[in-house]
């Protein structure tokens, strides 16, 4: 994480948080507090909404739509996907 602003949006009494991310991307959530994730890794499953013919959709201010999930420790199915994505990254075997 690179860092973390308040966006000036509230959500009852949370306040909604622009988390910025290495790759750029901005990920909002809600928070009462201000997230202590600057420095820290933290991974996060990312959709982005696609068109008819296949680019990406945006919003009325031209920014993708992505949507942001951080999964659960207890997901096997996901854990698996991503050490076999991992293990093909790096082309060496178990």
């Amino acid at each position: 994480m690179v860092g973390v602003e308040d966006s000036g949006d509230k959500k009852g009494k949370d306040t909604w948080w622009n988390v910025i991310l290495e790759n750029g991307m901005i990920y909002r959530r809600t928070a009462r507090e201000k997230p202590d994730w600057v420095g820290k890794i933290k991974e996060f499953i990312v959709t982005t909404q696609l068109n008819p013919d296949g680019s990406p959709k945006t919003d009325n201010n031209g920014v993708v739509k992505r949507s942001f999930r951080m999964p659960s420790e207890n997901d096997w199915n996901l854990m698996k996907m991503k050490t076999q994505a991992d293990i093909r990254r790096s082309q060496l075997t178990v």
